[in-house]
């Protein structure tokens, strides 16, 4: 039987080289977790520069956008006038059976999904719409969820024009079963399918922790505190409020593509100059190695609807505490697999300092979050598991 050919849209995603770059692998962990389970993919992306048309990164067939024009006329002419016309190339090129696309809302680029209903093929949107910053969103804006971070919709327009797209997919995909409950207030329930976000489980492990990032960092016998390859923004709002009140005998390790002299200003003006480490951005295949060495991981992922950093941590098996997000607590449960404080805001937030000095003192506890959340990410989270599910999915596209 010849194998179903699926075509992955990733707008909004630069692939290049380094696939397995935390930043970059996310977007693509979909196509690789259905490769394992037998699905061909392919991959249509933005612009690279230097990078051509058509490519093979790492086994996956990886189609660009060209540039067009600069940013972010170009962007806009790509993602939503014509993207319907590069898809359309590429599903004729390659005899695609499904077309997958994410549902980004970045500038009323959704839009460009309009079309692709009209290509022949199932069209699968992949509902992956989220904040990861506080927004300024008049209350009554703030259609679903009550919780002074993250919006559901920014406003009642942009929920009719996106409602009004989503209905006309064959399938939506939502990796989050709380944003699942909200599209079913106005969506057939029978369009939606909950598919979680996969993770590698092989290239996220805990055998990942060698000690040699340890040794070339001189951090041996040390404990660290690790906030990895996330959001500046929301690094600094941790430390002007919290990162001092948390006592113990501990380092802060901070690597990633954070802008480095502004956070080193920050530090020197906080005092915790000499209690953080910020080595900077670190090659692809020692990512893992620096969550797999870490004490303790600090999740800030309250806005968001795919818990890349969440899924990250617990594949290492290490202990999380996080801001409360009704989707992370998805992922890893309270007292379960990781500790959650009630609140989603860093100012004054007690409980979560408390959360990490109990860490802290309590080896045990590490130790048996550690285990149950590797536990959890391979039973529900890995790619053989939701590269199945995808599979299942696809299948009962034909026909439709």
């Amino acid at each position: 039987m010849e194998r179903m050919k699926v075509l992955f849209i990733f707008p909004w995603s630069k692939i290049g080289e380094q696939v397995l770059h935390p930043g970059i692998s996310g977007t693509l962990r979909p196509a690789l977790a259905c490769r394992r389970a037998g699905v061909e993919a392919i991959v249509l992306s933005d612009h690279v520069e230097g990078l051509g048309y058509l490519s093979q990164v790492n086994g996956l067939k990886i189609y660009r956008f060209p540039k067009l024009a600069p940013y972010p006329l170009g962007e806009f002419f790509r993602r939503s006038i014509w993207l319907h016309r590069y898809v359309g190339k590429v599903v004729e090129r390659e005899g695609v059976d499904v077309i997958l696309c994410f549902f980004g809302t970045h500038h009323l680029t959704y839009l460009g999904t309009r079309k692709l209903m009209e290509l022949g093929k199932p069209v699968i949107l992949l509902f992956d719409y989220c904040f990861y910053y506080r927004r300024e969103v008049p209350e009554n804006f703030s259609l679903y969820s009550r919780l002074p971070v993250g919006t559901f919709y920014k406003d009642r327009l942009e929920k009719i024009l996106m409602l009004s797209l989503l209905k006309r997919a064959t399938y939506v995909q939502v990796p989050s079963r709380t944003m699942t409950e909200y599209l079913k207030r106005d969506m057939p329930e029978e369009k939606l399918r909950y598919i979680p976000y996969p993770i590698d489980t092989a290239f996220f492990s805990p055998s990942r922790d060698s000690g040699r990032l340890r040794g070339e960092l001189g951090l041996e016998g040390e404990t660290l505190v690790t906030y990895h390859y996330g959001h500046d923004e929301l690094l600094h709002h941790f430390l002007i409020h919290l990162g001092r009140k948390i006592e113990g005998d501990f380092k802060y390790f901070f690597p990633g593509p954070f802008r480095r002299e502004p956070l080193l200003r920050l530090l020197r003006k906080l005092g915790l100059e000499e209690k953080a480490v910020v080595p900077g951005p670190l090659p692809a295949e020692k990512v893992p190695e620096a969550i797999a060495t870490s004490d303790i991981c600090l999740s800030f992922e309250v806005g968001a609807t795919i818990f890349t950093k969440t899924l990250e941590y617990a594949a290492c098996g290490r202990p999380i505490v996080s801001l409360y997000s009704p989707g992370v607590a998805e992922v890893v449960r309270h007292r379960r697999e990781a500790l959650i404080s009630s609140s989603p805001e860093f100012e004054g937030n007690e409980e979560f300092v408390g959360y990490v000095e109990e860490l802290l003192e309590n080896r045990k506890l590490r130790e048996r979050l550690s285990e149950r959340a590797r536990k959890r990410i391979l039973e529900e989270y890995s790619f053989e598991k939701v590269g199945k599910k995808y599979g299942e999915l696809f299948e009962s596209c034909i026909g439709k």
